[in-house]
């Protein structure tokens, strides 16, 4: 593991109590290298569990997420093949779902793409200070173009924050957030993005009024880490959004916590 090399004189001879010393002090450094050695690969076991987790959440949620809109499509391409005397008002409406579900693939295309920012070798992402008012911005632009009848009540303190971020992930993360709380909540009602500061930590904080399933609430809590049923599509809430959501969150060494309870479901994002 190691080699220690002793500059001494040739001519004098080690006393005992000299070599018991120097054999002290390399038990003791062999000790630390071998904790170190440990650590590491202790460490490096962990880095790649967490890979595989992520791989098998991605590969789980896509493999369903994909072939839903697909399926979709498809069958309604099929039906507005063969049904030429279908009214213009169907044809409407089914072309409207084609419209709605290339959206949806459309924005899964961007998760699976805000993945490549994170560092897969290290699990960790290449952070500068940003503006938290700018990426909020951002996400409020977003939405109004996915979502043009969706309310959203921003509340924003009164100091400008910093945080340590890759933003274009975590704009991507709380928009994921917010199109759940969309969907899962009442539609005649505002969903509320929150953000203050709490000890030296940054918080995002979405509530909307509606509770998701308790089944679906439990699943995430588990950190989807069930593979024995079939993926609740993401639509839903569960899948390739949460998915990524988790996976940003823990690359930013942030904490994400949901609580449902009230009649209204809370989700908030801790950073530093």
């Amino acid at each position: 593991m190691a080699v220690l090399g002793i500059e001494r004189n040739a001519d004098l001879d080690l006393e005992n109590d000299q070599l018991n010393y120097l054999k002290l002090v390399l038990t003791q450094i062999a000790v630390i290298l071998e904790q170190t050695e440990l650590k590491d690969e202790k460490e490096q076991v962990e880095l790649e569990n967490e890979r595989e987790k992520v791989r098998s959440n991605l590969l789980r949620a896509v493999s369903h997420d994909l072939r839903t809109p697909l399926t979709v499509i498809s069958g309604i391409a099929e039906t507005l093949g063969i049904g030429n005397d279908l009214k213009e008002e169907t044809q409407r409406k089914l072309l409207k779902d084609i419209q709605e579900e290339s959206q949806w693939l459309i924005r899964m295309v961007e998760n699976l793409l805000s993945i490549t920012r994170i560092n897969m070798d290290t699990m960790k992402v290449n952070k500068t200070a940003e503006p938290v008012e700018e990426i909020i911005e951002a996400v409020y632009k977003h939405l109004r173009k996915v979502y043009p009848d969706g309310q959203v009540d921003v509340h924003l303190p009164e100091e400008v924050i910093f945080i340590q971020a890759d933003p274009i992930l975590i704009e991507q993360a709380l928009f994921n957030l917010i199109e759940n709380a969309f969907r899962h909540g009442e539609n005649d009602l505002p969903v509320k993005l929150n953000v203050y500061q709490e000890k030296e930590q940054t918080v995002f904080e979405i509530e909307n009024h509606g509770e998701i399933p308790l089944k679906q609430f439990q699943k995430i809590q588990s950190n989807l880490s069930s593979t024995n049923e079939v993926p609740v599509d993401s639509k839903n809430g569960l899948g390739i959004g949460l998915s990524i959501v988790k996976t940003i969150v823990h690359a930013h060494n942030g904490k994400m916590e949901m609580t449902i309870g009230g009649g209204k479901t809370l989700v908030r994002i801790y950073l530093k």
